[in-house]
């Protein structure tokens, strides 16, 4: 699955093109999200179109926006998150799937290098045949995906948090006198 503003950025077009050379039935892409332009809009309608002329109608599902509760019923029953943009700041999504234990794949680009890390979980977003590769040894190979899914939740664990334990080491690791932001300088 991936998610996110369908536009000419996330790169959809070519997860499209590599799904016919991945070689695995019953194989399904859940593309969520939509287009916040007009331009996107008019992308998302030529990546539909692209998607018959591939033939992979039975395979590809465009379910727009979803209310928080379906999306994360579909993260939850998916078995790979895969977010191919060419550019992205620092993806709340790919955190989001990270967070779910969720095993990712991303491409090698800033931002998304910044939360994977690994070689292992990235490819060049402008080769198909690159993410196809990674697609199909993860499917067909028990003790990779073992692996990807453990370097998924390493990552994980430099992206949680808890709110509370920091706020407590933040006030109990910093001496605190009272009346002491009140002190002139």
């Amino acid at each position: 699955m991936t998610a996110g503003v369908l536009n000419r950025g996330k790169n959809i077009e070519v997860l499209l093109k590599s799904l016919p050379k991945i070689g695995i039935k019953n194989l399904f892409l859940f593309i969520i999200g939509d287009g916040s332009t007009k331009e996107d809009t008019h992308h998302l309608g030529n990546l539909k179109e692209m998607t018959k002329e591939l033939g992979l109608e039975k395979m590809v599902i465009f379910t727009g926006w979803l209310q928080n509760e379906e999306m994360w019923r579909i993260f939850r029953g998916t078995d790979l998150f895969i977010l191919y943009s060419l550019s992205e700041g620092m993806p709340n999504v790919l955190l989001e799937a990270l967070g779910l234990d969720l095993p990712c794949l991303g491409s090698k680009i800033s931002g998304i290098e910044d939360i994977l890390e690994h070689e292992e979980l990235m490819f060049d977003p402008r080769n198909d045949a690159a993410i196809a590769d990674k697609v199909r040894q993860f499917v067909s190979d028990d003790q990779h995906s073992k692996d990807i899914i453990q370097l998924c939740r390493e990552r994980k664990k430099n992206f949680v948090f808890d709110w509370k334990e920091r706020a407590f080491q933040m006030v109990t690791q910093r001496p605190f006198h009272r009346g002491e932001a009140c002190q002139s300088r």
